[in-house]
C-alpha cells in the first residue's frame, strides 16, 4: 500500500466507527427515552438530526 492508499483505509475505517458510534448512541438514546415512557407514563419526545436527516422517538399516551 502507498501513503495514500494507507491513508484512504484509515480514513474509511474512522467513518465506519464514526457512524457505527452515532447508530449505537441513538438506539441507546431511543431505548432509554422509550423506558421513560414506559416507568413514568411521560411524554418522550426526541428529534436528532445529522447530515440532513431526521431520527424521532415520540411516546404518548393513547
Amino acid at each position: 500500500m502507498s501513503g495514500s492508499e494507507s491513508r484512504l483505509h484509515i480514513d474509511r475505517q474512522n467513518a465506519k466507527r464514526e457512524r457505527t458510534r452515532f447508530y449505537r448512541r441513538k438506539k441507546s438514546l431511543f431505548k432509554s427515552g422509550y423506558n421513560l415512557h414506559k416507568q413514568c407514563r411521560a411524554e418522550v419526545h426526541i428529534l436528532i438530526r445529522k447530515n440532513g436527516r431526521s431520527y424521532i422517538l415520540s411516546c404518548a399516551e393513547d
